[in-house]
């Protein structure tokens, strides 16, 4: 077998490795709990902040809504469609 194969298999089995050992680790979970927490009786403050003029302003808000009422830190709501205000078709 040459130096090249050699080092082509150590590098491929090497990869395996670590990427199974990340697979494991993002699998696994831990502390990453998304469901709301107590704010000691408050309500907690989310902000969303559009850097400038974005064409796809209004499907990521609507993306976060939906997504943020997906793990419960909302209620789940009919968001009404907006026309484009740049006039383009999605």
């Amino acid at each position: 077998m040459s130096r090249k194969t050699t080092v082509t298999i150590l590098f491929l089995c090497a990869a395996l490795f670590l990427g199974g050992v990340l697979f494991y680790a993002v699998m696994k979970g831990g502390n990453d709990r998304t469901d709301p927490t107590g704010n000691h009786g408050e309500k907690w403050r989310i902000g969303y902040y559009e850097g400038g003029p974005y064409a796809n302003y209004t499907l990521t808000l609507r993306g976060v809504i939906k997504g943020l009422a997906k793990i419960g830190w909302i209620e789940d709501m009919v968001i009404p469609e907006f026309p484009d205000p740049w006039g383009w078709s999605w």
